[in-house]
């Protein structure tokens, strides 16, 4: 009788303990409220980055940024690119990142600013691109503009690819004046 009693409160059912570890990784380790984040090199500022919140899960190593700022410096000084976005999810372990809710960059480098709904980086890959179905537009300071889906800039060869929809306005150097 003892062994049945044994063998009836025995649960072979583990689904709440796996729901709650579950839950315990949608828990962040640490809220952060205005958050700043500043990289300095050679004791020089080169990034900063500033949330209003900064929710950081350490067992997923990665970090959630709500309402962002962020510049990069150049060796002066000087910012040379400034960005907004809603929302940002930052991979610690890789340098990754998805960036989403009207995002916009503008690089003073290149005179040109993007907007769109989300973007990814890849560190590795020096990649950013836009989900297949979102819009991005890229301004240029001369009027020019250009627009398309499917978006994708490689870094290393400053190359921009557009794979879908794309349409846009170039102003030639004579017509910017």
């Amino acid at each position: 009788m003892v062994l049945t009693f044994f063998v009836l409160s025995c649960s072979l059912d583990y689904r709440s303990e796996f729901e709650s570890e579950k839950l315990k990784e949608q828990i962040p380790d640490t809220i952060l409220i205005n958050f700043k984040h500043i990289v300095v090199e050679d004791n020089k500022k080169i990034f900063q980055i500033e949330a209003k919140q900064a929710m950081i899960f350490n067992k997923n190593r990665e970090t959630v940024l709500k309402d962002i700022h962020f510049m990069e410096f150049d060796k002066t000084g000087e910012i040379v690119t400034e960005g907004f976005a809603d929302n940002a999810r930052f991979h610690s372990d890789t340098e990754n990142a998805e960036i989403w809710g009207s995002v916009y960059f503008y690089s003073a480098r290149e005179g040109a600013g993007l907007t769109t709904d989300s973007l990814s980086w890849d560190k590795d890959s020096r990649v950013l691109k836009a989900d297949p179905e979102d819009l991005v537009r890229i301004d240029k300071d001369d009027g020019s503009f250009i627009q398309g889906k499917g978006f994708m800039a490689d870094m290393r060869r400053k190359s921009v690819l557009f794979m879908s929809q794309v349409w846009g306005e170039i102003v030639r150097e004579d017509e910017a004046q």
